[in-house]
């Protein structure tokens, strides 16, 4: 074997550990892997953010705008957008604040 030379890609190192140690690793290891997999996610609560950005579309059928009106507030700097995938987002808050200024000007 020539020295600095990696013979087999697989094995970069090896390591002799006795068999009671590898045992317990590999019931360890799929101790951990069975909570990970029981692990049960909430769902996402109210008020976080995912339930606080809307699309652009939501939001025109909200306050009855346009796309343009949207553009205008955006340039006016009294609207601030996300953008993904190509879609506006803003957040629920900002267009509240909006629905409650066109309501009452």
């Amino acid at each position: 074997m020539t020295e600095g030379k990696d013979t087999h890609s697989n094995f970069k190192e090896l390591v002799l550990v006795p068999l009671g140690m590898l045992k317990q690793i590999q019931d360890d290891q799929k101790y951990i892997l069975q909570v990970v997999q029981n692990i049960k996610l909430p769902s996402v609560p109210e008020g976080t953010i995912a339930q606080k950005f809307i699309p652009e579309s939501k939001a025109k059928e909200m306050l009855g705008k346009g796309t343009t009106w949207f553009y205008n507030q955006r340039k006016a700097k009294k609207l601030v957008a996300k953008k993904m995938g190509g879609t506006n987002y803003y957040t629920l808050s900002d267009i509240e604040l909006l629905f409650g200024q066109t309501v009452q000007g």
